[in-house]
């Protein structure tokens, strides 16, 4: 850079100080002010923390202060699929003729029960206290674990 018909090297620690800031007229090369492009970027810079900064604040007012309101509204949330599990309705067809409905589809509720054999110690007591829940005869029972 050149300054005042002098040739002078200025080192700095930033690429951007050399191009950003210039010597103020009327003043020794050594006195700088700063040019339009740099304010604009200290304004940028600083509306930039202050974003940071209000966005930190509002995040810490909503985990710190409003915790237990969300606390509140978590299990709403959690429990919004147990509500909305509705039963799936028969698919009927008509008979043409005699104006009559037969289900071609229907909803079965069905229980399932299983064991797993390589932990079963003992048979004929799993199916002894399995047989009044399931109503099926004890030996029958017996004989699907066996």
């Amino acid at each position: 850079m050149v300054y005042r018909g002098t040739r002078h090297k200025r080192l700095s620690f930033s690429f951007l100080t050399e191009i950003l800031l210039r010597p103020k007229k009327g003043r020794q090369a050594s006195t700088y002010r700063l040019a339009g492009r740099a304010s604009r970027f200290s304004v940028f810079r600083w509306g930039l923390g202050a974003a940071a900064i209000v966005l930190i604040v509002r995040l810490c007012y909503l985990q710190v202060f409003q915790h237990g309101l969300y606390e509140a509204l978590a299990p709403g949330q959690h429990e919004i699929f147990a509500r909305l599990s509705p039963e799936r309705g028969d698919i009927l067809l008509k008979d043409r003729f005699e104006e009559k409905y037969y289900p071609v589809a229907t909803n079965q509720e069905l229980t399932l029960i299983y064991s797993d054999n390589r932990r079963l110690t003992d048979p004929s007591a799993a199916a002894a206290a399995l047989a009044p829940v399931i109503g099926r005869d004890a030996a029958e029972i017996e004989k699907l674990l066996g």
